[in-house]
C-alpha cells in the first residue's frame, strides 16, 4: 500500500516561531501550521526542502503538485484507523496536502485537507468530506453539514438533508462526531509532528554541514 515515507532521525530543532493543530476558522477542518527560523537563505531552504519532499513523497501517487519560487506543495497519505457509524474501528488511509512556504531565513509548513481514501462502497460517501473538529453550535453544525451533503452525489442525499431539520438528531450526530474526532485527531497530530520533525531535522543537518 503506497504511502509517504517519514524519515525519523535524531533531530536538533531550529527556533520555532509557532506550532499548532487547530480548526480552520470557516470549515472547522484540521489544519496544522508551523513556522521555523533557520540560518539558511530562501534559495537554500527551497532547494533543500525540495530534496526532502522528493525523498519523503516519492512513493505517493500524486507526489509534488506545485514547485514555485515561494512554495512547494505535495499530496501525501498515511495509514490510520477510522471509527465507523456502528462504533467499530477499521483500518483506512487518509489523504492530506502539505505546503511549505519560504522567506529569507524562515519557512512555514501547513498541512491540511485531510480526507478519507475510500476502500469500499460504505466509505465512498465520506471521501470528499474533510475531517473536522466537532462543534456544539447547532447553527454552525447545520451550515457545515449542508455544505458537505450538497457535494454528495450518492443515494440518500434527501434523507440526510431531512435529518438536518431535527434538532434532536443533530445533537445526537454531534456526539457521534466527537467520537470520530477522538479517534482521528491523535493520528493527525502524530503524522503532522513527524513530518515537521523530519523536515526540520533535514534542514538542520544542511545548516550544520
Amino acid at each position: 500500500m503506497k504511502k509517504a515515507i517519514i524519515i525519523l532521525t535524531s533531530i536538533l530543532f531550529s527556533a520555532s516561531v509557532f506550532s499548532q493543530l487547530k480548526p480552520d476558522d470557516d470549515t472547522y477542518e484540521f489544519i496544522y501550521q508551523e513556522v521555523f527560523e533557520v540560518k539558511l537563505t530562501k534559495e537554500q531552504l527551497k532547494e533543500n526542502t525540495n530534496a526532502w519532499m522528493v525523498k519523503t513523497f516519492k512513493n505517493t501517487n500524486a507526489g509534488i503538485k506545485l514547485n514555485s519560487e515561494d512554495n512547494l506543495i505535495a499530496k501525501g497519505r498515511f495509514e490510520g484507523v477510522f471509527r465507523d457509524g456502528l462504533g467499530s474501528k477499521s483500518k483506512t488511509e487518509f489523504n492530506y496536502i502539505i505546503e511549505i512556504s519560504f522567506k529569507e531565513g524562515r519557512y512555514r509548513m501547513t498541512i491540511s485537507n485531510f480526507t478519507i481514501i475510500p476502500d469500499d462502497d460504505a466509505m465512498t460517501a465520506l471521501a470528499n468530506w474533510g475531517m473536522r473538529y466537532p462543534t456544539d453550535d447547532l447553527s454552525k453544525y447545520k451550515v457545515l453539514q449542508e455544505s458537505d451533503i450538497n457535494r454528495f452525489v450518492g443515494m440518500g442525499k434527501k434523507m440526510m438533508l431531512k435529518r438536518l431539520e431535527s434538532t434532536k438528531k443533530n445533537v445526537k450526530d454531534i456526539e457521534r462526531q466527537k467520537k470520530y474526532f477522538n479517534v482521528i485527531e491523535p493520528q493527525i497530530k502524530k503524522v503532522c509532528t513527524l513530518l515537521s520533525k523530519s523536515l526540520n531535522g533535514y534542514l538542520k543537518k544542511k545548516d550544520d554541514w
